[in-house]
């Protein structure tokens, strides 16, 4: 599966529906597996009922920019089930839950939302894998808050650690390449464009530092 996540294909597909060259996050969020368990004995119906008394998760953003949901469980006969959507006006829109095999991106870090509870199947279960944009200098707001609480945190923040160390470390040699370049064509040195790109990484690197809770 992890390979499946990985592969050239896999991401040219996502990468194509969100508009945006996307890489998995780091390697504990490819593949996770959320489970529903529906009591086969119930029959409560999902109609005329708010969202929070039939939710699966409770309202909240993502700790990734994107989230690929990919369902598992037979959906034909559930009812309920969708993902509720908060919007900025406030107003709550109910986005279909996808079939057996198919999936549907969302971009959780800015977006409010949860998981509706459903009935009419014996469970809910689906794989989400979080991914966060290829380009090193596209913004990438990822956090660890939702899932440090149910990580082994030495393995969480050596791959946090090493994914933003590695996105710095791209971001400096891309200002050096610039630098060089400008350099090399007799161009005065862009004193102020030096300046607000050492501000973003002295942020990204408090974010970074922020996320590591011992």
């Amino acid at each position: 599966m992890y390979d499946a996540w990985k592969n050239a294909k896999t991401l040219s597909i996502v990468s194509n529906i969100a508009g945006v060259d996307l890489i998995p996050n780091i390697d504990l969020e490819i593949g996770n597996i959320n489970i529903a368990v529906q009591d086969l004995m119930e029959n409560t119906s999902v109609e005329g009922h708010s969202t929070e008394e039939n939710s699966v998760t409770k309202w909240h953003y993502d700790s990734y920019p994107i989230v690929c949901v990919v369902m598992m469980s037979d959906a034909s006969t559930m009812i309920g089930g969708e993902t509720a959507v908060r919007t900025g006006s406030g107003e709550i829109l109910k986005v279909r839950g996808p079939q057996m095999g198919s999936a549907i991106l969302l971009q959780g870090r800015v977006i409010s939302h949860q998981a509706l509870a459903a009935v009419g199947g014996k469970e809910r279960i689906t794989m989400i894998t979080s991914f966060r944009p290829r380009d090193p200098f596209m913004v990438d707001d990822s956090v660890l808050t939702s899932i440090r609480p149910i990580s082994d945190l030495s393995e969480l923040y050596y791959q946090w650690t090493k994914y933003r160390v590695e996105v710095l470390e791209e971001r400096l040699r891309g200002m050096l390449r610039v630098l060089e370049e400008q350099h090399r064509a007799e161009r005065k040195t862009d004193a102020e464009r030096i300046k607000r790109f050492l501000k973003e990484q002295e942020e990204w690197l408090a974010i970074t530092e922020r996320e590591i809770i011992p």
